[in-house]
């Protein structure tokens, strides 16, 4: 066959970057990273938590809900992981649980053509799916540590945060605390991985565009909370009206008529002048 194409402009690494051992760092090093993304997305779990209370809604994308703990989930319980990474995806988890519970409650709000039952069933299907595509990826790709797995789920993660708010038109079960958070929990991740994974370039394309879709979203909850007329860092904010709650039905108005001596008789006067006259009166 002949060549008319010019060479590649890059070449394909050889080894792969996939096949690149992972760096171990000093365990200072490690928890100095790792530390504050454990904490921020605890803390991000904590406050979703609270504000759903407040709301009746659900802090987190619904149905990332359910990516989201099957990634953790099935990294402390399920398939073979690191030590130290597993007992943190356990707790995560265990905070992870209890937006599960509030999602199985309020998530079908997000998508009002669905019953709650059909939702439900959407939620349970969608943990199936992401466990089945975790423990196949992971086990594949021999990523013991999750990362790709992890990293590649946060993306539409974040990118769900920006969706949620726009659709909800609203910040309802939303706060700064939740987005910063968060962020800062992805930030700490990624520099955790760019320590130990050095010659793994795709983390440096997805990363990247976790902080920036997290950013985005940060600067729009802080303009639709200042727009609804509060502070965006108040913790305790007034509750956000649900329009799924049923509004108390008003008072059925009152008929019309005359309801004093003074209305009945200027009522008749006007009744009078409108009525046809008699022969003696036009006679008059």
């Amino acid at each position: 066959m002949i060549e008319f194409l010019p060479d590649a402009l890059i070449p394909m690494s050889d080894p792969a970057p996939i096949t690149i051992p992972e760096v171990h760092r000093e365990r200072w090093l490690y928890w100095m990273c790792m530390g504050p993304a454990a904490v921020g997305w605890l803390a991000a779990y904590a406050f979703a938590i609270h504000r759903g209370l407040k709301d009746k809604r659900v802090g987190i994308p619904p149905l990332l809900v359910a990516v989201n703990f099957a990634w953790e989930f099935n990294l402390s319980i399920v398939l073979d992981q690191d030590t130290t990474q597993r007992h943190t995806n356990f707790y995560w988890a265990l905070f992870n649980s209890l937006i599960i519970y509030q999602t199985l409650k309020w998530g079908w709000k997000d998508f009002p053509k669905l019953t709650k039952r059909q939702f439900r069933a959407a939620f349970v299907g969608m943990f199936v799916w992401a466990s089945l595509m975790v423990v196949v990826g992971t086990n594949e790709l021999g990523d013991i540590p999750g990362v790709y797995t992890g990293t590649v789920i946060n993306i539409p993660l974040s990118a769900a945060f920006i969706y949620m708010l726009h659709n909800r038109g609203s910040s309802a079960g939303q706060s700064m605390h939740i987005a910063v958070a968060k962020a800062i929990g992805s930030l700490f991740a990624g520099i955790t991985v760019y320590i130990e994974f050095p010659g793994h370039y795709l983390f440096f394309v997805l990363f990247p565009t976790i902080h920036v879709l997290d950013i985005i979203y940060i600067r729009m909850l802080h303009r639709r909370i200042r727009a609804e007329g509060h502070s965006p860092w108040a913790f305790n904010r007034p509750p956000v009206p649900d329009p799924y709650e049923a509004a108390p039905a008003s008072a059925p108005a009152a008929p019309a008529g005359p309801d004093t001596p003074a209305d009945r008789a200027a009522t008749g006067a006007e009744a009078a002048a409108d009525r046809p006259a008699t022969g003696a009166e036009a006679a008059r």
